[in-house]
Formats: structure tokens, sequence, C-alpha cells
């Protein structure tokens, strides 16, 4: 039994590497009321999860730019969650 829930969790585990590395397009129609002519039938592209550090570096990075890149999107918008790793900064209440 120990071994089966092994096997699966091991599964389970490469199947999240090869998921989390592969990067997504989902292109999706926004309908905004109030929006100025000028943006109507505009592209927009939103990149967000990155998650950069020693495995995904500036290789990947480069990578996905290209691909947003030939998309010709009127404008990128970068979506982040800003963290860190410093005890300092752990358990830290937002300043109001």
């Amino acid at each position: 039994m120990v071994e089966l829930l092994f096997g699966v969790a091991a599964v389970a585990g490469i199947y999240a590497v090869f998921n989390a590395s592969w990067t997504r397009i989902t292109r999706t129609t926004v309908r905004l009321a109030n929006l100025p002519l000028a943006w109507r039938g505009r592209k927009a592209a939103l990149i967000s999860d990155v998650h950069l550090g020693h495995v995904r570096n500036g290789s990947f990075l480069r990578r996905m730019v290209a691909k947003i890149l030939r998309e010709e999107p009127d404008a990128i918008f970068i979506a982040v969650i800003c963290t860190t790793a410093r005890p300092s900064m752990r358990g830290a209440q937002p300043s109001h």
C-alpha cells in the first residue's frame, strides 16, 4: 500500500512540474461599459503567475514574452503578488 501511495504521489508531482511549465494563452472577449471609443476593438494581454526563480528564470521569461508578442497586443498588463522570504517580514501586517 505504501508503494502505491508513493507511486501516486510521484506521478502527481511529475504532472505538477510539467503543468506549471506549460504556458497558456486564453482568448476572452471582455465588454466594458463606458470604454472610450479609442479602445474599442483593441487587444490586451494579461500576464500572471510567472513565479520566476531558480527553475523559471530569464530564459523562461524570454520565451513567454516572445509568445505574448506574437499575439500583437495593444497593451500588456502584468498581475503580480509580491512576497518576501525574509524572516523579518513574516507575519507583518500591511499598513493602512
